[in-house]
Order: C-alpha cells, then sequence, then structure tokens
C-alpha cells in the first residue's frame, strides 16, 4: 500500500485501515481478483467508520462514504483514495457565545515528533488507546505549550480559499517559546504559525434542518486548543476542520 497520509497503520487483528484524527491527502490500496473488473463499470465504495470499543464487541458508525474508480495497471488494479478532514458540524453565534467563559486559560496543547527530516514537527490530535480494568480508555499524548489569557473576545469575517465569507471566532493566545524553543522552531511562516482546532466536550446536538449529514451543536464548553502542523509537504501539513482556523503572531481564528 502507498500512502501520502500524514500516518496510515494497518490493524493486523481485523484488517482496518487506520486512519487518525486530522488525516489528510490520499493512499493507493492495490486490488487482486480471480475475475476481470471493468474500469468503465465497476466503482470501488470506501467507507470511514469511528469505532467505539467495548469490553465485548466493537462497534462502527459510518462517518464518510465515497465511490472511487478503478484503474487498470500493469499487474492488476488500484484504486486511490483521497481523505480530506473536513467538519460535518454547525455552530451558531448563540451556542458559541455561551461558551465563551470557558475559552478562558484554556491551554493550547500540541504533539511534537521527530520527522523523517531529522526535524521536529507538530502533528495533530494525538491520543492513544490503554486497555484498564473497565475496559478502553483514549488519552491524549498532547502537551501543553500555551495559554488563551482572559481578553477580550471577537469575531471576524475571513475570505475562504474558495471565494466563501464565513465568520471566526478570534482571541488571542500566548505560547511559552521562551521554555519551549522548539514549538517556536515548528513554526510554518510569519503569517500563519500553525493551523488550528479546537478540542471540545460537553457536545450536545441535534441534526441541521437545513443541511443534511450535518449535525447542529446546540451547546459545548471549550476543552483545549490544539496546535496543528503546517507545512507544504503533505507528510508534515495537518488540514484544520475549518480551513483558516490557525495561529499567527497577531491573532488566532478558531473556529466558524
Amino acid at each position: 500500500m502507498e500512502s501520502a497520509l500524514n500516518s496510515l497503520s494497518i490493524n493486523e487483528v481485523n484488517g482496518n485501515i487506520v486512519l487518525p484524527r486530522g488525516a489528510t491527502g490520499h493512499f493507493q490500496v492495490d486490488l487482486t481478483t480471480n475475475g476481470e473488473l471493468d474500469p468503465e463499470v465497476d466503482r470501488a465504495v470506501f467507507a470511514i467508520a469511528s469505532a467505539s470499543t467495548s469490553r465485548r464487541s466493537t462497534t462502527y458508525t459510518t462517518v464518510h462514504r465515497k465511490d472511487y474508480p478503478i484503474v487498470r495497471t500493469e499487474t492488476g488494479y488500484s484504486v486511490v483514495v483521497d481523505i480530506a478532514n473536513e467538519d460535518k458540524s454547525s455552530f451558531s453565534r448563540e451556542v458559541v457565545d455561551a461558551a465563551l467563559p470557558t475559552l478562558k486559560y484554556l491551554p493550547i496543547v500540541a504533539y511534537l515528533y521527530d520527522g523523517e527530516d531529522g526535524k521536529k514537527h507538530i502533528a495533530g490530535h494525538e491520543h492513544r488507546m490503554v486497555i484498564t480494568l473497565n475496559g478502553f480508555e483514549e488519552k491524549s499524548l498532547c502537551s501543553a505549550y500555551g495559554v488563551i489569557p482572559d481578553m477580550e473576545f471577537g469575531y471576524e469575517d475571513v475570505e475562504e480559499a474558495d471565494g466563501s465569507t464565513v465568520t471566526y471566532l478570534v482571541t488571542h493566545a500566548i505560547l511559552w517559546t521562551g521554555r519551549y524553543p522548539e514549538v517556536a522552531n515548528c513554526a510554518y511562516s510569519d503569517k500563519l504559525a500553525f493551523h488550528a482546532s479546537m478540542e471540545i466536550k460537553g457536545i450536545e446536538g441535534s441534526p441541521d434542518p437545513d443541511y443534511p449529514n450535518v449535525m447542529r451543536v446546540d451547546r459545548f464548553r471549550f476543552s483545549a486548543l490544539c496546535l496543528l502542523g503546517a507545512s507544504d509537504d503533505p507528510k508534515y501539513d495537518y488540514k484544520p476542520c475549518f480551513p483558516t482556523a490557525g495561529l499567527c503572531s497577531l491573532e488566532c481564528y478558531i473556529l466558524h
């Protein structure tokens, strides 16, 4: 299997392809068949499912499903699957306003790792599963490298790359680069230091009546602001759910 994703692994027990949160890019799957396939007619269906594991069973919930063309190669057939970390939730201004008190003194977290190029890089929402006597627990591997101060929060209209205009919540952020200079060394540029993604908890929601497959968030609280790596190399670039969400030297866009 050839992969240009940030990270990808295979579960050797059940053969599942395991994708991390924030995965973006593509991977190629070579197909083996006893018969002939017609690339003009036959299609490959690829589905992403989130897994919920208990002590007795694992439940899968499909979160992404798409058809892909089958390509004939010199040795058989293959399918190239692209992954985009697009958010499928919506937040109203009133719901975000109600959660603003929980944004004060929020930790800014990140996961640093050594890349194949010998440099430090920042990944995404990295977690690990821990087996306990009561089942499985998911634990964050990120550490705190800054804080969101108790300052005035605001909103700003931002033009996205596709020409659309969306409203983002904007706040100031403090990174402890004096104590952790390795974080500053991971910054992409003066204009965009890092992509960013909010971690939220206590989510209550319902299906959005205006948009199919979108969950309307009715209540939540902020848990952390997670830095995501930004790079021209897809291997080290972790796209946020909201395209402009990021942190620069002046301000921080976190969600819309």
